[in-house]
């Protein structure tokens, strides 16, 4: 009989399985992560000569990518469209989100709704806003976090490739003005 006891597991509390359960996820996770890890591609990021610079702005809820207006401007297509519609910038800035949160405007329960159901609900209808500076991203933004990433041509080609991609609308078609008097631009 005791020898079956030696064997036994030891009787933890629940507090001991709550800690031997949440090691264990953390472990899974840990595998997971170096398991699905894949390298980036080096003929895009980062760029060994010629660059073209990008930032990515992260307002802690929300974040932005940044391109320069004269990269955007000659490759043409429905990306440079758009930044002739936003305005005449140096820098166009790009944000996805919720079409109900992004293009409603003031304050009450129904934006309140519009937020939760943004975050929460899969499957939500969403814009793309455009919308421009003219002063470095970085210098633009203090308070935010804005990195600069510096892509090769083909990189940048790559992404605003990707970015024309999620277009709903077909190139020609006119896009909506964004009705704020703080961010003028286009979705």
């Amino acid at each position: 009989m005791r020898l079956i006891q030696k064997l036994s597991w030891p009787r933890l509390s629940k507090r001991g399985w709550t800690w031997r359960i949440a090691a264990g996820l953390a472990i899974l996770f840990v595998i997971a992560a170096f398991a699905t890890a894949r390298p980036g591609d080096r003929r895009f990021y980062p760029a060994s000569g010629e660059a073209v610079t990008v930032y990515v702005l992260n307002y802690g809820f929300h974040t932005d990518i940044v391109l320069p207006a004269e990269a955007v401007l000659p490759r043409g297509g429905r990306l440079a469209e758009a930044a002739r519609a936003a305005g005449n910038w140096r820098w166009l800035v790009i944000g996805w989100g919720d079409e109900s949160f992004y293009t409603g405007t003031g304050m009450s329960l129904e934006r309140v709704g519009d937020g939760l159901r943004a975050l929460f609900w899969p499957g939500n209808k969403s814009v793309i806003r455009f919308t421009g500076l003219n002063v470095r991203p970085d210098e633009a933004y203090q308070n935010t976090d804005a990195a600069a990433l510096a892509l090769s041509p083909a990189g940048f080609e790559a992404m605003a490739a990707s970015i024309e991609a999620s277009f709903a609308a077909p190139p020609g078609e006119a896009l909506a003005p964004t009705g704020m008097r703080d961010m003028p631009g286009v979705f």
